[in-house]
């Protein structure tokens, strides 16, 4: 094994993984509609929450809902906390659990 890879397995070794507690993410997607005249409430389009500043959008099975978040649907413009570490590359990094709108 060459010098540059028993430096890199030392360097690797000596770091501790770490993900944070919780983020923060913005709803962009659906769009919510109000109907004036019978004050309706409609939702168009599919559940995306984009984090890490457009970095990661995330969608469909990669999103779990913490069961009950204020009665309320999720919808553009709307900022949520969220749990997990999409940059881990390990088993289930892509699953992200909404803890609810902040």
């Amino acid at each position: 094994m060459a010098w540059e890879h028993q430096i890199a397995r030392q360097l690797k070794a000596g770091q501790t993984p770490s993900s944070p507690a919780w983020f923060a993410g913005d709803v962009i997607s659906p769009t919510r509609h109000v109907d004036p005249e019978t004050g309706k409430v409609t939702l168009s389009g599919p559940l995306i929450v984009s984090c890490h500043k457009g970095e990661v959008m995330l969608q469909g099975s990669q999103l779990r809902k913490l069961g009950y978040i204020g009665g309320e649907d999720l919808y553009e413009g709307l900022t949520v906390a969220l749990l997990g570490d999409v940059f881990s590359g390990g088993a289930g990094s892509q699953t992200v659990l909404i803890l609810g709108v902040i």
